[in-house]
Order: structure tokens, then C-alpha cells, then sequence
């Protein structure tokens, strides 16, 4: 099996190494289960494993940056506008409450969601940092984002390949 490397694939090398917590060269079922705990997803050690194989070919026990720019490449060819429905449905329910401690009315993405998930994906991002990043693409003035001001945050300009 040839295995093929995403456009961009500098930026998801960074990816990559960011998950690569321990900093070996391999995302391992420790690392793979933190990423899928911080998505919501609690995984059995058997679908772990299944995961890994997915990725990282049969019998892989863990994955390497070669495999993980493969399988990059090919959930890019997936209909993006699914894929980006799907982050924001994750995202949006980190909290199921408005930043004032009231329950959402309407799903969207507070400043809390963002902190909570980077604290699931191990980077302490200050509350503060939070709030400006909402603040700055939330074009409603309603304290989150819905998916159309998600996807305006996530835009990014031509000539960065």
C-alpha cells in the first residue's frame, strides 16, 4: 500500500507533534485514548486498538507520523462540510450551559466550550484568551458562535499552502 501525504502537510506534521505528547515519533493508545476522550469519545481498550490498526495498518500498536499524514489524506477527500458540522456539533457541547450558568437555548460554541476543550486536549488556554477568541468571531453579539461565525472562524486566506 502507497501511503499519500495531505496538501498543507507541514501544518498537520505540527498536528501530529502536538498529540505526539510524549515526543517518540508515534501517537501511542495512551496518547490515541487522550485525543478521543477530549472529542467525548470513551473508547474500550479493543476499539483502540481497532483504531490504531485503522490508521496505522494491521498489526500497528501505535501509529507513526507517515501513517497519520495517510490517513489525513484520506478523510480529506470526505465531504468537508460534514466534517466541519461535526466539529462544531462536538465543540458546541462541551457545556450544555450559557456562560451566565443557564441552559442553552440554542447549541453554539461559549468561551467555556473552547476552554474546556483544550483542557481536554491537554493545553491550558487562560479564560481570558477564551473570551476574546468568541468575542472576536461571534458577528451576532449573542456570547457564541453558531456554525455559520464557526466556520467564518475557521476560514483560512488563499496562499497559505
Amino acid at each position: 500500500m502507497s501511503l499519500t501525504v495531505p496538501r498543507r502537510a507541514e501544518e498537520f506534521r505540527g498536528v501530529f507533534e502536538f498529540l505526539d505528547k510524549n515526543g517518540d515519533g508515534a501517537l501511542t493508545k495512551d496518547e490515541i485514548r487522550y485525543i478521543m476522550n477530549g472529542m467525548g469519545h470513551d473508547l474500550s481498550d479493543d476499539e483502540i486498538r481497532d483504531l490504531i490498526s485503522d490508521i496505522g495498518g494491521p498489526g500497528a500498536t501505535m501509529v507513526d507520523e507517515a501513517h497519520f499524514l495517510n490517513f489525513v489524506a484520506q478523510q480529506l477527500q470526505g465531504d468537508p462540510a460534514e466534517e466541519l458540522r461535526e466539529c462544531w456539533k462536538i465543540t458546541s457541547n462541551q457545556t450544555k450551559q450559557t456562560v451566565k450558568g443557564e441552559p442553552k437555548e440554542q447549541p453554539g460554541i461559549n468561551w467555556k466550550d473552547v476552554e474546556g476543550l483544550m483542557k481536554k486536549l491537554g493545553e491550558d488556554l487562560p479564560e481570558e484568551e477564551a473570551e476574546e477568541m468568541i468575542l472576536q468571531a461571534d458577528k451576532k453579539g449573542h456570547g457564541q458562535l453558531g456554525y455559520e461565525e464557526f466556520l467564518n472562524l475557521l476560514i483560512v486566506p488563499p496562499g497559505g499552502d
